[in-house]
């Protein structure tokens, strides 16, 4: 594992690189208060062996730099794309999660001589008519004095998740200071820059590329009948949906999201 800035303009974009053969995979994440491209550190590792995967911090997320000003859906893409060609990624497969998700069908239809294959993961497109910044939460903590604190706060955002796996990810969601608090990753005053724009159905109609969605069976962001009109839109869209599986599937249920994956880039 390597892992790094590339300074795009004066933006500083974090990314760890895993794997040093097989196709290559640009990953991008979600949203959150501890949203970070470490989110996917297992599948980082599991996929290493025949992969090669350039995983990015978003902007205001993880150890990249926040924008000083609002930068909208269509700019954050860019930025992502000329950071994965400055790292030697010109030719790519790409993988994005909810909010990333989004930032993938922009870049895939932007970028279509660059992608050879898109994922989509358990997100759909959105039409926002005027832009707006993201509602920015108050009363998030910026740090947490021990590890308990840490998982009774995340614990009761996701009941429906074993208290378990977050005492096994918390490195994976939050910083550890050196007193042994956990720092948050991507607090929500970080983000006040961020703006989500433009209508995403436009980007939908010209991806061109073969592609894939994942979406868990109980998942309200990725509803099945969305789902279908995104296939009906687009030349070839292949449609896995989890069973059991809600937006976080592609943790909770990781062997059946990574099985899907090789499948569909076949290393």
């Amino acid at each position: 594992m390597k892992s790094g800035f590339v300074e795009i303009g004066e933006n500083r974009v974090f990314y760890y690189h895993y794997g040093e053969r097989g196709p290559k995979i640009v990953l991008l994440h979600g949203f959150g208060h501890f949203a970070q491209s470490l989110n996917f550190r297992s599948f980082l590792e599991n996929m290493s062996d025949s992969y090669q995967i350039l995983a990015f911090d978003l902007l205001a997320h993880g150890k990249s730099s926040n924008p000083t000003t609002p930068i909208g859906f269509e700019q954050h893409t860019r930025l992502m794309h000329q950071a994965a060609v400055k790292l030697g990624y010109t030719r790519y497969n790409l993988i994005g999660y909810s909010f990333g998700g989004w930032i993938s069908m922009r870049l895939a239809a932007i970028y279509r001589e660059n992608v050879e294959k898109l994922v989509i993961v358990d997100i759909i497109p959105r039409v926002y008519d005027k832009p707006q910044k993201v509602t920015i939460e108050s009363g998030v903590p910026n740090e947490f004095k021990d590890t308990e604190s840490a998982v009774d706060w995340i614990s009761s955002r996701y009941p429906d998740i074993p208290r378990d796996y977050f005492y096994s990810k918390l490195e994976n969601m939050f910083f550890k200071e050196e007193n042994d608090t956990w720092g948050m990753s991507s607090h929500p005053s970080r983000k006040s820059q961020l703006v989500m724009d433009g209508d995403g159905w436009q980007y939908i109609r010209n991806i061109k590329v073969p592609a894939m969605i994942i979406r868990g069976s109980k998942s309200q962001l990725a509803v099945i009948d969305e789902v279908n009109k995104m296939k009906e839109m687009m030349d070839y869209l292949r449609v896995v949906s989890i069973n059991s599986a809600d937006h976080n599937v592609p943790f909770t249920h990781l062997d059946q999201f990574e099985k899907a994956i090789r499948e569909f880039i076949p290393s």
